[in-house]
């Protein structure tokens, strides 16, 4: 048997390159794989870029550009609509929230003037009813405000003005209706 005393140190050596050997394959592999890498996210960048491009140039055309005007005016259309249509529920609900007075209580104010007093004008704000109108004598102010009370349609009544306008009594009366208060 034949030995070499510098074996040990000969294995330790081709050890030493076997991993010098591995460490330049891996590296080669790394930097392969990087460059790999890097080459395929510059292709695939300039391939979106390329469709981006081709999608850009379809969008503006003169056919597209109209449409999305067209989209855009329609947009401000339904829009302008909406507020309408909100503008509408707010005056259908102040309408539908306002004093209804039927002919059934207009015919009984009608009926509560008393002989030589005829109405010139009913005006209704709220629940404030003003009657305006003609009347035979002051003597007849104590009747028309009795009978207004009486019809039981009013929660108040402000005392009349009599005024002398054109050589007639003119009254002025305005009245609450029931739900409502005085202003």
């Amino acid at each position: 048997m034949h030995m070499n005393f510098f074996s040990i140190h000969l294995e330790q050596q081709r050890q030493a390159q076997r991993k010098r050997r591995m460490n330049m394959i891996l590296i080669v592999l790394l930097i392969v794989a990087i460059g790999s890498g890097i080459g395929y996210l510059v292709y695939a960048t300039s391939t979106f870029e390329q469709r981006i491009a081709a999608a850009q140039k379809i969008l503006l055309t003169p056919e597209n550009v109209a449409f999305e005007k067209e989209i855009s005016d329609t947009d401000k259309a339904i829009s302008a609509i909406d507020s309408y249509r909100r503008e509408l529920q707010q005056i259908e609900t102040a309408f539908a929230s306002r004093v209804k007075v039927d002919k059934a209580a207009l015919d009984s104010v009608m009926a509560s003037l008393p002989e030589g007093t005829a109405l010139t004008s009913i005006s209704l704000s709220g629940y404030n009813l003003r009657l305006t109108g003609t009347i035979g004598g002051a003597y007849l102010a104590p009747s028309l405000l009795a009978n207004l009370r009486a019809t039981d349609l009013f929660v108040d009544i402000a005392p009349i003005s009599l005024l002398t306008e054109s050589g007639a009594l003119v009254f002025n009366v305005s009245c609450v209706l029931k739900g409502g208060a005085l202003q």
